[in-house]
């Protein structure tokens, strides 16, 4: 697998997880795509430059971004040229400190014995539960979450809400896009619940379970603090890069997983 065609399969996906969003709005060029829910917060509003981006690439990207009057994320790749990030810095953009990686996992997990109970969502009660869990994990504004998330949950769906329960609590959660490829979304645990394995137990298990002879395999957009979690699930870096945050508030602009 290659990070440049991975990344378009992470923009289908991406767009699958947020069609219930009111205000959905895609763009994409070259080698640059923008997933925008046009909620006033950077982590639904994400671009992504991909290896191979020019000036003229990030140029477009900033003008999709002003055009659509949200704060948002941008990606630029490791190796990038000096052009790239001077247009972004001259758009006020600000980057992260630390990388972050796109990663990929060929193999499937085993799905091991725990003190949790891991259960897919099968009603919209459950999807409640688990955007509530989601959205208090990522410190984001519950209403954005619900609209972003919103889904008619069903047997046939191609989008999978896994919920790690301790007790009658609900602990962690995660989503799964489905097709040849999976992509892993939304993986939150609030910080009350963390450093337990509640979301080892939630990823593990759903990948275990949703997993078929014809899948490629899983992928994902690791942050720092992610990382340590999916290098010791075998998941693999195919790209490294910088995120570069417009617009927002203090909060808004704080990425979710970096350190501060």
């Amino acid at each position: 697998m290659d990070a440049p065609r991975l990344w378009w399969t992470f923009s289908d996906h991406l767009a699958r997880l947020w069609r219930g969003a009111p205000g959905l709005l895609e763009g994409r060029g070259d080698h640059w795509f923008c997933v925008l829910t046009r909620e006033q917060h950077t982590d639904v509003n994400q671009c992504i430059l991909v290896p191979g981006a020019t000036e003229e690439d990030a140029e477009q990207v900033v003008s999709f971004i002003i055009d659509a009057d949200v704060p948002a994320v941008v990606t630029v790749p490791s190796g990038s040229d000096e052009s790239v990030t001077a247009r972004l810095a001259a758009s006020e953009m600000k980057p992260a400190p630390l990388p972050e990686a796109l990663m990929w996992r060929d193999r499937q997990p085993i799905s091991q014995s725990t003190a949790f109970t891991v259960t897919r969502a099968r009603d919209q009660e459950d999807l409640e539960r688990g955007i509530a869990v989601c959205a208090e994990g990522h410190a984001l504004d519950h209403g954005i979450a619900a609209r972003v998330l919103a889904r008619d949950v069903s047997k046939a769906e191609d989008i999978s809400t896994w919920i790690t329960w301790d007790g009658d609590e609900p602990v962690s959660v995660v989503w799964l896009t489905h097709g040849a490829r999976f992509g892993v979304w939304e993986m939150m645990t609030p910080p009350r619940h963390r450093r337990r394995g509640a979301a080892r137990a939630a990823l593990t298990t759903a990948l275990a379970e949703s997993w078929e002879s014809s899948t490629e395999g899983a992928f994902l957009w690791a942050t720092p603090a992610g990382r340590p979690l999916y290098d010791s699930l075998d998941f693999r870096p195919l790209d490294q890069f910088t995120v570069w945050v417009f617009r927002g508030d203090e909060a808004a602009n704080l990425a979710i997983g970096q350190p501060g």
